[in-house]
């Protein structure tokens, strides 16, 4: 998760040499990769029989 933490903050602030690494930026960049790994869980468990029948 912080690969991909590091690799979402390197996206947004490209090749700035200037930029450096702060902790508010971190916590959040680790935020959003911990709710698009949630939301993949989510989506791979796929819709429960229960509520396919509701849709229905």
């Amino acid at each position: 998760m912080f690969d991909e933490a590091l690799a979402q903050l390197t996206i947004l602030y490209g090749d700035d040499p200037s930029y450096r690494i702060e902790r508010a930026h971190l916590a959040n960049a680790v935020q959003v990769a911990w709710s698009a790994m949630r939301k993949g869980w989510q989506r791979a468990e796929g819709v429960r029989l229960n509520d396919a029948a509701r849709q229905v």
